[in-house]
């Protein structure tokens, strides 16, 4: 069971300039209607918040924040509908994946997933961006502790272009988590 409310006041897919984008998604998991594999069912909460703030007609700043909790026992629930995250982008490898640049792959993350961002994007002049980037990420079992753990950061460099066919861009990254470089590559429009 799924109920979901999104509002986006944004004027573009690609590089938005002004507007709000803002999503809160619940899902009620049932393997037979009622229970989850004759268990409690699993309580899912996930929300996201992109606002884009015009510093100058060039240079707009884009906080971001964004997670998702599983109001159940981790070992109980199924492997499909765990936390993941990593990669360039969110939903690349499954539906519920938070992207975490300098995260190369698609990792299964605890029952409580917390990601602040904020993102400074220059437009260098027709269709040319450039873009640097934080992101903070916690991750805990239980909401409540997640003040208390330390979390992982990362940030990245982009450079895009907006082609006729969609955006090209090339995205450099280091993580926290593994201090290692990870370099992404873009081309076309994300499906």
């Amino acid at each position: 069971y799924i109920a979901s409310l999104t509002y986006n006041s944004t004027e573009s897919n690609t590089f938005p300039k002004k507007g709000t984008q803002f999503k809160i998604n619940y899902e009620l998991l049932t393997s037979n209607f009622a229970k989850l594999y004759n268990q409690a069912p699993a309580h899912i909460l996930s929300y996201k918040f992109k606002h884009y703030v015009r510093i100058t007609n060039s240079v707009h700043l884009i906080p971001q924040i964004d997670g998702r909790i599983i109001f159940k026992n981790f070992k109980e629930t199924p492997i499909p509908f765990l936390n993941y995250v990593g990669g360039n982008e969110d939903g690349r490898y499954s539906e519920q994946q938070l992207s975490m640049p300098g995260i190369k792959f698609n990792e299964i993350a605890q029952n409580s997933v917390l990601k602040l961002s904020a993102d400074l994007r220059y437009n260098i002049g027709r269709g040319h961006y450039a873009e640097l980037g934080a992101s903070y990420l916690l991750n805990k079992d239980k909401f409540r502790d997640m003040i208390q753990s330390k979390g992982d950061w990362s940030m990245k460099a982009k450079y895009s272009y907006n082609a006729i066919f969609g955006p090209i861009s090339v995205t450099y990254a280091i993580c926290s988590k593994y201090w290692d470089n990870t370099v992404y590559i873009g081309i076309g429009h994300y499906f």
